[in-house]
């Protein structure tokens, strides 16, 4: 008997019948939706595509709701939950590739992926310079040098306010340094 435990039976007649064949006729089990087949006839595979599908409407779902919380936010804040999302799709995709085919055959989507990716980080700093969120090195500098005059008036110790000034050069000079590498 081709019956699973626990798989639906249907009627003779029913356009829900599975479509293949057992020593006796007809298989009696519910094709999987999508399918012609139930899972002991080949609709085992559709039933693990449309399980992966409904967790992915889930999972888009769940990441639709989180943005729409977030649509009062700025547009700089827009921007890096798009990035967020963005990164978490594309480890998904990653991910999902169980072999070098499967990671040669997704590597469209995995490059526009990236592309998107990119220039929404681009377009993210962007706005962060236009709002003033980031200091470039001119500025970074000119802080640095009203903060030494600060401590300057306060501290009366020349010798303490020589070693302040110059852990801040060396501080600056690592900064940009770092900063330099990285960008």
């Amino acid at each position: 008997m081709s019956n699973m435990e626990g798989w639906p039976r249907v009627d003779e007649n029913s356009p829900e019948r599975c479509g293949g064949s057992t020593g006796v006729g007809q298989c009696w089990n519910q094709r999987v939706e999508g399918s012609s087949y139930c899972p002991v006839h080949g609709g085992g595979h559709k039933l693990k595509q449309n399980k992966r599908e409904k967790y992915e409407a889930w999972q888009l779902g769940q990441w639709n709701k989180q943005v729409r919380d977030h649509a009062d936010s700025s547009s700089l804040h827009a921007l890096q939950i798009g990035i967020g999302i963005l990164c978490k799709t594309l480890e998904l995709t990653v991910a999902r590739c169980q072999t070098d085919q499967e990671l040669v055959l997704k590597s469209g989507p995995i490059s526009d992926l990236t592309c998107k990716l990119s220039k929404l980080i681009t377009e993210s700093q962007q706005m962060s310079m236009r709002l003033g969120q980031v200091m470039n090195r001119t500025e970074a500098m000119a802080m640095a040098q009203s903060i030494v005059t600060i401590i300057g008036e306060e501290v009366q110790d020349s010798v303490v306010l020589e070693r302040i000034i110059s852990r801040i050069e060396e501080l600056m000079t690592h900064e940009a340094t770092a900063g330099n590498e990285t960008g």
